[in-house]
């Protein structure tokens, strides 16, 4: 019975949170075709291997440039811009997907510097490991 009760209780909390997040933007649902294609490419952009990242810690702007696709995408705010070599596209979008994409983006920018550390770790490792076949070499 406590089980039927919460599982209630959550679901008439989460119903209720969707329903005053609608009632406070008016917007919500009204996503235009040019927002979406833009957040895809966005979307796609961060998840693309040949991507490289950076962040401005003062700005707190987050870019991204691909050298493959020749795109450049600034992430400021609820502004996001992609640029190529012809074009360039300015959307506003909503806290939700800025929410969306700043999480992608470090989580993204997160596991390439735990690759970049892993990396560097194990040189090190290795580099130890000639330390002390030296100590030893030299005390047998």
């Amino acid at each position: 019975m406590k089980k039927f009760i919460k599982k209630f209780l959550k679901r008439s909390y989460v119903k209720w949170v969707l329903f005053n997040r609608k009632m406070n933007n008016p917007d919500y649902d009204k996503v235009s075709e040019t927002q979406k294609k833009c957040m895809s490419i966005a979307r796609l952009l961060i998840l693309h291997p040949d991507s490289s990242f950076r962040l401005s810690f003062l700005s707190k702007k987050r870019y991204i440039k691909n050298k493959t696709l020749g795109l450049f995408l600034i992430l400021d705010g609820k502004l996001l811009s992609i640029t190529n070599h012809v074009h360039h596209h300015d959307i506003v979008i909503s806290d939700r997907n800025y929410d969306r994409f700043t999480k992608m983006y470090d989580e993204k920018v997160e596991e390439i510097r735990k690759k970049d550390e892993d990396e560097v770790m194990s040189q090190i490792v290795h580099g130890l490991d000639v330390i002390l076949d030296k100590i030893k070499n030299k005390m047998g």
